[in-house]
């Protein structure tokens, strides 16, 4: 919801007037990447789930996220990752693959652009400022 919410404002925004048709066809594809980010998913299947095709699901995705929908999914995924290293003692092998990674070294690539460090860095930098958060207050 968090997301939705985010792009929202995105649609507002538009000079023309949003057409709720469309809208409610990229929410449907939002809502199957948001229930199903940890499997594997192409295009097809995620403009399936809105009973459209790939090309009008990159469309879209293009239109209301400016980003392709595979991107919005990584970046989804790398969200709930990010989640994950911070609340869990889980290894980031089991992590990527809870997420919907299936290659190790694919997903902590995606991560270090993403968020400037490898997972396990983030990690360890981020327990560290938590830790000494919770001793400041």
């Amino acid at each position: 919801m968090e997301i939705i919410e985010q792009l929202y404002p995105l649609t507002k925004n538009e000079s023309k007037p949003v057409n709720k048709k469309e809208l409610a066809l990229f929410y449907a594809m939002i809502e199957y990447i948001h229930n199903h980010f940890h499997e594997q998913l192409t295009v097809t299947a995620i403009a399936k789930q809105a009973f459209t095709n790939k090309n009008r699901c990159t469309a879209l995705f293009n239109k209301y996220a400016s980003t392709s929908p595979i991107k919005y999914l990584n970046n989804y995924r790398l969200n709930q990752a990010k989640d994950l290293l911070l609340q869990t003692s889980q290894s980031v092998s089991d992590i990527s693959l809870a997420v919907g990674f299936n290659q190790l070294s694919h997903f902590i690539e995606l991560f270090r652009l993403n968020y400037g460090l490898s997972p396990l860095k983030y990690r360890t930098f981020h327990s560290k400022t938590i830790g000494n958060d919770a001793i400041e207050k």
